[in-house]
């Protein structure tokens, strides 16, 4: 369950909320607003609350409740916890926190899921937000207490095993070869992408980024299974062996990935002056004749 702190319900937010008599009260007369407006959400200064988040509330209230004002107090990371917000991350002031080992681990049952669901969404989501996150995450200087790091990466490192388990089943559907033309199995595409090794780069040390570059490899390895030229490759394929290739040479740091590379922006360089040459001969053409048609 998402955490929402105790204290929004609260109309005295302070300290000493939790030494007064009137908790139940408070919580009784919240309860009755749901009778009395005959509703199953009531509004609490624009978050909304069901009967049963009003009494999870209370409930957490009953375990350490001097955390939970804690908690309140440092807002970046109350905001982290509700709602995934990264400003938490920009600033190591609001990470002292952490350094309260105790206080830690009563926070992680609520701050590793919510990491964990921050993580997956890059996976499943690319666009300003998500990318905006990511960097917010490459930048900044805090560090995941190690004992989380497998609870916090569960769902992104299930969703990568899979993509690398699916990429190689359509990897081996291999690649149409007509005369001289290559062009691989339109469903390889989708599997090779920069953005997501810019998700792995903020994943611990456990290997699937290697497994990624590894399989990037493989693509690399089985269109230039035989001597092939990059000239005879359509636009989508080369651009995606470009991709693995960049994958490849950023990881392993492969010499044969780097060549190609260089092989690629070449060959585009190329066409780019040929195409120049022929627009350039055509409007000389076309200037001909119109001078002619005076």
């Amino acid at each position: 369950m998402k955490y929402s702190s105790p204290f929004h319900l609260l109309p005295e937010r302070d300290i000493s909320a939790l030494e007064s008599n009137d908790l139940k009260r408070w919580k009784k007369e919240l309860l009755l607003q749901f009778d009395l407006q005959q509703t199953t959400t009531i509004d609490i200064e624009g978050k909304q609350y069901d009967r049963n988040g009003v009494l999870q509330a209370f409930d957490n209230l009953k375990d350490m409740p001097e955390y939970h004002w804690r908690l309140y107090q440092n807002k970046p990371l109350l905001d982290f916890v509700e709602g995934g917000y990264v400003n938490f991350f920009d600033d190591e002031e609001n990470w002292v926190d952490f350094e309260d080992i105790a206080y830690r681990n009563w926070l992680g049952q609520w701050f590793i899921p919510q990491y964990d669901d921050m993580i997956f969404e890059m996976t499943e989501v690319e666009d300003d937000c998500t990318k905006d996150m990511l960097d917010t995450l490459e930048t900044s200087d805090f560090q995941l207490p190690q004992e989380w790091n497998y609870e916090a990466f569960i769902k992104t490192n299930r969703f990568f095993k899979n993509f690398i388990e699916k990429g190689t089943t359509a990897l081996n559907n291999g690649f149409v070869v007509k005369g001289k033309k290559v062009k691989l199995a339109p469903e390889v595409h989708p599997y090779i992408n920069l953005y997501y090794l810019q998700v792995l780069d903020v994943l611990p040390d456990n290997g699937i980024r290697q497994q990624y570059a590894d399989f990037s490899n493989k693509v690399i390895l089985k269109v230039f299974s035989e001597e092939r030229y990059i000239e005879y490759f359509d636009k989508e394929s080369l651009h995606t062996v470009e991709k693995a290739a960049e994958i490849n040479a950023l990881v392993n740091n492969d010499t044969f990935s780097k060549e190609l590379l260089n092989h690629i922006k070449d060959y585009r360089s190329r066409r780019n002056w040929q195409t120049a040459r022929i627009i350039f001969v055509m409007l000389k053409i076309l200037l001909i004749v119109l001078r002619r048609g005076r």
